[in-house]
């Protein structure tokens, strides 16, 4: 390879800054397949490298080698091509078109495609083997490559990776009466629910903010995970959901600091202790355990009379049963903080 425009030593230093990356050699280095870098890679296709075993990563370290890719550039028989990464638009995966006697082939770091295999170098092993092959004429590739990136998209829809995607027994949308997602949150739940599957539960105000008796000018709404899935999930709501602050797993002190300087009135907070998901939106019971917890712990500002109108309201549509809130809260060790509720 004649010319990488991002040498080894700088990705080196740019991974020093990135923890998720950082971590990456460390965990290799015990197996014989370390992980292999897009360079690496790309000497291989040009026949200066052997092949190495691709090992399986997370979706933070996936992300985090594509975060740091940038430019490079390879020489081949027939031309040299040149490999762009950018942050793009939409759901194509890349394209490609003849540059001076090469080619220029843009990568799009943020295809879902990417989501849907367990390590990144492979799919990028795929696109540089497939660019080397028609480097000496890619006008004629490019009705293919539209419909096959459409094609590719939309499996990625379908088959989101699967460590992110759990088939629910039932439909994971509530079939309660009186009770679903929040109004101004249906949107973000439909595209959650196409792109990630059941990973994910809206709960407290999630689900009960449209029986609160006031008009709050801020809202903070609650969507619960399991563990090492909130990133992915934080991500996903920040490109695709401008107008929502969003925070992982934050701290009182937090969640006061963000309700008190941003400009934005809906805050969408994600925790990431919730158990196996199976339904995206929690059972009403949970959902009014989930807001209790949130607005001692963690600053919601709502009132006590909010918390016993929304609970009212559960047990007068017959949501919930006494019995049935005694059970949850004794499960959560909660029983003796909320009895005083319970009693009103």
């Amino acid at each position: 390879m004649s010319q990488k425009t991002i040498d080894i030593e700088e990705a080196r230093d740019k991974s020093k800054a990135h923890p998720m990356l950082a971590k990456v050699p460390k965990s290799s280095s015990a197996k014989k397949h370390t992980t292999v870098s897009i360079g690496y890679l790309l000497d291989y296709t040009a026949g200066l490298k052997p092949a190495r075993t691709i090992r399986k990563m997370s979706r933070q370290e996936s992300r985090a080698v594509l975060d740091v890719a940038s430019k490079f550039s390879v020489n081949y028989n027939k031309g040299q091509a040149e490999f762009i990464f950018e942050e793009g638009a939409g759901d194509q995966l890349y394209s490609i078109a003849r540059s001076g006697h090469g080619c220029k082939i843009k990568i799009n770091k943020k295809s879902q495609v990417f989501e849907t295999v367990g390590n990144p170098l492979f799919l990028i092993g795929l696109i540089v083997t497939e660019a080397k092959t028609i480097i000496e004429n890619p006008s004629r590739y490019d009705d293919f490559l539209a419909m096959r990136n459409a094609a590719w998209s939309k499996f990625a829809t379908d088959w989101t990776w699967t460590y992110m995607r759990t088939r629910p027994k039932k439909t994971s949308g509530s079939t309660l009466p009186n009770y679903s997602v929040s109004y101004e949150l249906i949107d973000l739940h439909d595209h959650l629910k196409r792109r990630l599957g059941s990973s994910f539960q809206f709960t407290a105000l999630g689900t009960l903010s449209s029986h609160l008796n006031n008009a709050y000018n801020k809202m903070v709404y609650t969507i619960q995970t399991m563990r090492g899935y909130g990133q992915p999930l934080y991500d996903h709501i920040l490109d695709h959901f401008e107008e929502f602050v969003v925070l992982l797993d934050p701290k009182k002190s937090d969640v006061m600091t963000a309700l008190d300087v941003s400009r934005r009135k809906r805050f969408i907070v994600i925790r990431e202790y919730a158990p196996k998901i199976s339904r995206t939106l929690a059972p009403p019971a949970k959902a009014w355990l989930d807001l209790y917890a949130e607005m001692k712990k963690n600053a919601i500002p709502i009132s006590d009379e909010e918390l016993t109108a929304t609970l009212d309201y559960l047990l007068e549509n017959e949501l919930v049963t006494r019995a049935k809130m005694e059970s949850a809260a004794r499960h959560r060790n909660m029983l003796e903080d909320i009895k005083e509720y319970l009693e009103t």
